[in-house]
């Protein structure tokens, strides 16, 4: 059986993906994204998700571009701190 999923350097998108998200974190956000995709997120162009980094026991908000169920492109990852009750985006990080 053949695999007819493209690649990353295939598919075409509007932004370039996020340099600081290695591929478990990736496939873990995917895995977040398709728990709740047709309630939030089918029918949308882009989103936001916050969920932990497995890699350092982070929470993150990502940005992602939204190209149908499981096809994610994530291009911004910004960690999520809590200062004085409220929570602040910190250290914004963009593919260049």
């Amino acid at each position: 059986m053949m695999n007819h999923q493209r690649t990353a350097a295939e598919k075409s998108y509007k932004r370039k993906a996020a340099k600081n998200v290695s591929v478990k974190e990736a496939e873990k956000v995917g895995h977040d994204i398709n728990n709740i995709y047709h309630a939030k997120y089918n029918g949308k162009r882009s989103g936001m998700i916050t969920t932990y980094n497995p890699d350092d026991d982070i929470a993150y908000n990502y940005a992602f571009e939204c190209h149908g169920f499981g096809e994610y492109n994530i291009f911004s990852k910004v960690e999520k701190c809590r200062l004085g009750g409220a929570f602040y985006g910190r250290g914004i990080e963009r593919g260049s």
